[in-house]
């Protein structure tokens, strides 16, 4: 693969080594991950920053540590933790491998959610992202649920990342306020004054309420 430049090699693996050491540890502890040997490390110090992390859907935060060059560490809040090496880039394709030679792959990058990594083996995913906001998801004719959500934005296209490990795709048109979901449903998209976001269905009443900052 081809090297990118310096600075743009290093914002990419930053988010990628969260992503990728996560989905390594959690490879170590379930024998998901094709390697032997879990790599284990101490709990981070207080006051590093704890960041909104997941390991196929199932949430759980972890901190990321730069090594040498575009290298990365990545250390779960269990105490489990691995390293990752920088392998290079094709664009779009970011590479990088684990210690048990799995190889992972960023996939997609949207600003204010995070990352996402894929591993080219056996297709886990591991996403970091920022702190949760406190969202709200109302089903009609439903009490409002409150859950931690992050939403991001590439274009027309916004991602809404819930807690629970689930996410929603919208993908919108130049100039309209209605989004389309993967699976064919319509949202209207209303953005208050503050900048707070609710996105309405706009077949079952159904409402996803998304604050522009966490609290």
């Amino acid at each position: 693969m081809k090297v990118l430049s310096r600075s743009l090699s290093l914002s990419l693996s930053l988010s990628l080594l969260a992503l990728t050491a996560c989905s390594q540890a959690v490879d170590e502890n379930t024998s998901e991950g094709g390697g032997s040997g879990a790599a284990v490390g101490s709990a981070p110090a207080a006051g590093d920053e704890w960041r909104a992390c997941s390991f196929k859907g199932k949430a759980i935060d972890c901190r990321i540590e730069k090594l040498e060059g575009l290298d990365f560490k990545i250390v779960w809040k269990d105490g489990v933790s691995d390293k990752y090496k920088f392998r290079g880039a094709d664009p779009p394709v970011v590479a990088f491998e684990d210690s048990h030679q799995g190889e992972w792959h960023q996939v997609e990058v949207l600003a204010n959610a995070g990352f996402e990594l894929r591993h080219q083996q056996n297709g886990n995913v591991i996403f970091v992202g920022d702190p949760w906001k406190s969202c709200t998801y109302t089903e009609s004719n439903k009490p409002s649920q409150t859950i931690g959500c992050r939403d991001g934005h590439d274009g027309l296209v916004t991602r809404i990342f819930w807690q629970d490990g689930k996410s929603d795709k919208l993908t919108g048109k130049e100039g309209s306020t209605i989004l389309t979901d993967s699976r064919g449903g319509q949202w209207n998209r209303e953005i208050a004054g503050n900048g707070n976001a609710t996105f309405t269905n706009i077949n079952n009443g159904n409402k996803m309420f998304v604050p522009l900052r966490e609290e």
